[in-house]
């Protein structure tokens, strides 16, 4: 479990693992699917410069999405009993992110691996290009799904149109 609470006492806020779990999280959302698109075009055009910056934000991304994920726990134990909360969603985020953070640590890992051998074995790293883009396509993916169902955690208005619809008739309802 991770209890942490920053006090930010001249801006009136505190900041705990629920705060910087949904702070944390949507970086590596953004900036992974970054990486991927500027790893094709560096390998497209052979660009070593766009290259190098993907595999910085792959393992940029990796770190701070591994402290997002070691938050979650510490999310979930604030917010399971808060007002507005769909507890059934909380579950099926959790899965998705840990399926997700194998693969977000295996592009960080794999990133590494990469930049150590761009001067040891220019060939080996140059082989391993590909594989690494199609790990960052996939853990876009994944991370997105994660994402996605992390949204319904709070916001089930943005994925069941019947609630929206239910509660504009409401609205109606009591205009009249």
């Amino acid at each position: 479990m991770c209890y942490i609470d920053i006090n930010f006492y001249p801006f009136g806020a505190v900041l705990n693992a629920a705060h910087l779990h949904v702070i944390l999280v949507h970086f590596p959302v953004i900036v992974i699917p970054l990486g991927a698109l500027l790893l094709a075009l560096g390998i497209w055009r052979k660009n070593l410069t766009l290259q190098v910056t993907a595999y910085y934000i792959f393992i940029g991304g990796a770190a701070i999405g591994g402290a997002a994920f070691l938050l979650g726990d510490g999310a979930e134990e604030i917010i399971e009993h808060v007002a507005g909360v769909v507890e059934s969603a909380i579950e099926p985020h959790e899965e998705a992110s840990e399926l997700a953070i194998w693969f977000v640590v295996a592009l960080g890992v794999l990133s590494i691996i990469t930049l150590a051998t761009k001067s040891l074995s220019p060939l080996l790293s140059s082989r391993l290009q590909l594989p690494l883009l199609a790990l960052a396509i996939v853990t876009s993916g994944l991370l997105g799904y994660a994402a996605q169902l992390g949204g319904k955690i709070r916001h089930p208005e943005a994925f069941d149109q019947s609630i929206v619809t239910r509660e504009s008739a409401e609205d109606r309802d009591d205009d009249d």
